[in-house]
């Protein structure tokens, strides 16, 4: 099986910490380097971000317990037992950003705490028997877009999610969502690191083929000039291959 992991919003599992990075310092890192995007991801951006633009210390502004994963401002912040279960499973391949955090006195808290930023970017969901369909009314350029949604009650390729454990979408994303394996959920659960909430999907051993599952999509790709729409350097080099395939 296949679990989203998604922060949870609620009374007790959001503590109440802000940024001591203003909003206007945080729009200025973004609009100065969009090349490393935004330092407000939600719960992971799926692209590298440059760790000079992060916000590296915050303060809490309400009372209340402060469990181990609970949203910021616009992002995160994981304790390091949730860092050490990811290191675990898949060394060296996220990022982990430093966040010094007080409690509602000043006073520092005794754990350490990160942003988190998943980096892996996969599509595994195999479209039909999602019952996806696609569409471009919505696309003022007429890119053709899927209509999976947060929602969505997804099916996923074994093959492709083979020797990953955290991943989020490529072509095929649901916002504010991260996949995992089913190891990493049972040792997740397992350590009772909260809060979170979960949707388990199912397998199929189907390969996931590019050109089988995102067809749309790469066909109006490959009929446009690369632009400013390529999301990461996966996309691109995907792009660049079907064009080359097609003798564009």
């Amino acid at each position: 099986m296949v679990y989203s992991v998604k922060l949870m919003f609620s009374d007790y599992s959001v503590p109440g910490f802000k940024f001591d990075m203003t909003r206007e310092e945080r729009q200025a890192n973004a609009d100065k380097y969009p090349a490393v995007g935004s330092s407000g991801f939600g719960w992971s951006g799926g692209i590298w971000k440059d760790p000079e633009f992060m916000p590296k210390s915050g303060y809490q502004a309400s009372r209340g317990r402060v469990p181990d994963v609970f949203p910021m401002p616009a992002s995160n912040a994981v304790h390091q037992r949730f860092k050490d279960l990811v290191e675990e499973f898949e060394p060296g391949v996220h990022q982990f950003f430093p966040l010094a955090l007080r409690d509602k006195n000043g006073v520092p808290l005794p754990d350490p705490y990160y942003i988190f930023n998943c980096l892996v970017r996969l599509d595994a969901v195999l479209v039909a028997e999602s019952g996806l369909s696609w569409g471009s009314e919505k696309i003022p350029e007429g890119r053709p877009e899927s209509s999976i949604s947060f929602d969505s009650q997804l099916v996923f390729s074994r093959p492709a999610i083979a020797g990953h454990h955290l991943w989020v979408g490529d072509y095929l994303w649901q916002h504010g969502k991260i996949y995992v394996s089913d190891a990493f959920y049972a040792e997740l659960r397992a350590r009772k690191i909260r809060f979170f909430r979960f949707a388990q999907y199912p397998e199929l051993d189907i390969p996931w083929i590019a050109e089988e599952q995102i067809k749309p999509m790469l066909d109006w790709e490959a009929s446009h000039e690369p632009e400013a729409w390529y999301s990461n350097t996966r996309s691109k080099i995907e792009v660049l291959e079907y064009r080359a395939r097609l003798g564009l």
